[in-house]
């Protein structure tokens, strides 16, 4: 007899399968079940590759969304350094005088956050066309965070139209500006990969995973966790080369951290070696090791509603 509903949320999806029919379920079977459930796992963030969460139409949208791409503009990571008194209304004014005075004498650090200010309305009048100025001028003249939070903003629609062609372009300044940028190599990887803003390319996007990977890794002890989960989505699907279950394994688990990782894409990752191991999809069929990255923070978020159609 089948266990109830809520227990059957923590075992692999072998045992819901054979919970839901009680015929012996053959290995074929078993991996048709895991390309449909891996397929129905990577189609869930499409959207948002697509759109990025945008485009951003509501002032507060707008102005919520400003915040968190700037987050460390405002408020920069560090956490051993004492936090400064935030700056009374006139120091702002007077702070922002100072930044537009460097601004226009051609420093481009000082012009990236003097266009961080008009976007945000911090010691000057908010005006967002002041604020895609100053940004693209920084992002000309050398600034690699500007052009990557420019191509941000073309990609989202926050603050101008939406563009995926200029994404593209300030992604690719963005890099050439600072070649350690991950985030915008794993973009352009996206974009490559479903023709976002440029014409589909596969190779073009492995190549640009690849390099986002190893950019990470030439700064933390590992490497980029959603270009490794990227990775092995590729060679699952068999996007511009022969599918191979096992290789996208391998860098399911490189983008889990064997199992120690947590927050990226750790908990897709997880949740898809629990349906590769409980359908013996490109690894031995192992019921424990399913349980086991079933049973890992985060899975459950990806993997519950992939679970409950097996019940």
């Amino acid at each position: 007899m089948c266990m109830m509903k809520n227990i059957l949320l923590y075992f692999p999806l072998f045992i819901l399968a054979a919970c839901a029919n009680p015929r012996p379920v053959s290995p074929s079977s078993l991996s048709n079940i895991g390309e449909e459930k891996l397929n129905a796992l990577f189609a869930e963030r499409l959207n948002y590759i697509q759109n990025q969460g945008g485009p951003y139409i509501n002032d507060e949208d707008i102005q919520r969304q400003t915040k968190l791409l700037f987050w460390f503009v405002d408020d920069t990571y560090c956490p051993h350094c004492p936090r400064t008194p935030r700056a009374t209304e006139d120091q702002e004014i007077r702070n922002a005088k100072d930044v537009q005075a460097k601004a226009e004498g051609g420093d481009p650090l000082s012009q990236y956050f003097l266009a961080v200010r008009y976007l945000e309305g911090k010691g000057i009048l908010q005006n967002s066309k002041q604020g895609v100025f100053w940004m693209e001028k920084a992002a000309l003249n050398g600034s690699g965070d500007a052009a990557y939070d420019l191509g941000q903003m073309y990609d989202r629609g926050l603050h101008v139209p939406v563009s995926k062609r200029n994404a593209v372009k300030f992604y690719e300044i963005s890099i050439k500006n600072n070649a350690l940028n991950r985030t915008a190599k794993y973009r352009l990887g996206e974009m490559y990969e479903y023709g976002i803003g440029v014409s589909e390319d596969f190779s073009q996007a492995m190549d640009w995973y690849k390099k986002s990977d190893e950019s990470n890794g030439l700064i933390l002890p590992n490497g980029y966790q959603r270009a490794e989960f990227s990775i092995g989505r590729l060679y699952a699907q068999g996007k511009g080369l022969p599918k191979n279950y096992a290789e996208a394994s391998e860098w399911f688990l490189k983008a889990s951290d064997y199992g120690k990782g947590y927050g990226g894409m750790v908990g897709e990752a997880q949740c898809a070696l629990a349906i590769m191991y409980s359908t013996g999809l490109g690894v031995k069929l192992d019921n424990e090791q399913a349980e086991f990255w079933l049973r890992r923070p985060n899975t459950l978020s990806y993997c519950h509603s992939l679970m409950l159609d097996h019940t």
